[in-house]
């Protein structure tokens, strides 16, 4: 007897779980990486700037920055909740999928698959989103720089052509990204395709052995009627004949009698 394996789609359900978390950590290393870059940005702009005007004291500097790291431990706090979300949400939808493609007809496997195929769908979505929506903050905020000239100034001298540098690499980045999710969809539809046709295939013979299999028994179970019916003939015949000797020892013995008389 076989042993149990463990389903594929807890292998399935695991992975989507680490890419989750995976997906978490990214997202919170770039959001620290971006809110340090931006934090110095402003720090060194709110500096060029105290030395021009001199409106800045020191003790507005420490409010700032303790503003600052109380807005940082609350943003900490508030990405941590969002993880623990994301995870609960997760754990939810997957049930949800093993309720539906039980409903549907579908193999754990297979459905577990299709949703991946749907999540990185979204995922592509949400990318071309993210990408329309940083090109209007772009926009909103040379429209803000080019209204403020001292921090305009700051500027050209602190990112110069970081900045343009910066973006350009992640617009090439995301575009990298998109092209591989989409090579890497292609390929699961096309594996999800071999395995429908194999499974087609697998049918078709199962089908084949199994109408082979009734051709057989019917066949042994004729030769058995025949041979059944042959011995029914042959004992009707030997019954028969018996019969017949014993009306014939019988028709002797009256003779033999009939004769003794005379």
């Amino acid at each position: 007897m076989a042993l149990p394996t463990m389903p594929r789609y807890w292998t399935s359900r695991k992975n989507i779980y680490e890419q989750a978390i995976l997906k978490q950590r990214n997202h919170q290393s770039d959001f620290h990486e971006r809110w340090s870059r931006d934090a110095d940005y402003w720090n060194k702009s709110s500096i060029a700037t105290n030395k021009q005007n001199a409106w800045e004291s020191d003790a507005s500097l420490r409010g700032s920055l303790d503003k600052y790291k109380a807005d940082n431990e609350k943003n900490l706090k508030a990405i941590n909740l969002q993880r623990r979300r994301l995870l609960l949400a997760d754990m939810l939808k997957q049930e949800r999928n093993e309720y539906e493609a039980e409903l549907k007809g579908f193999s754990k496997a297979n459905y577990t698959r299709l949703e991946d195929m749907r999540d990185r769908a979204g995922a592509l979505r949400s990318a071309r989103e993210e990408k329309r929506r940083g090109l209007a903050e772009e926009k909103l905020y040379d429209h803000w720089r080019q209204n403020n000239p001292d921090l305009r100034r700051v500027e050209q001298e602190l990112v110069k052509d970081q900045v343009v540098g910066s973006w350009a690499g992640q617009v090439d980045e995301t575009k990298a990204k998109r092209e591989q999710e989409k090579k890497e969809i292609e390929r699961l539809e096309l594996e999800m395709e071999e395995e429908r046709l194999a499974a087609i295939d697998s049918d078709r013979k199962k089908e084949e052995e199994k109408l082979d299999e009734e051709k057989r028994l019917k066949r042994i179970l004729k030769e058995q009627m025949d041979e059944l019916k042959s011995r029914e003939y042959e004992a009707v015949s030997l019954k028969k004949q018996e019969e017949e000797l014993q009306q014939e020892q019988w028709r002797l013995a009256k003779i033999d009698e009939e004769r003794k008389r005379v």
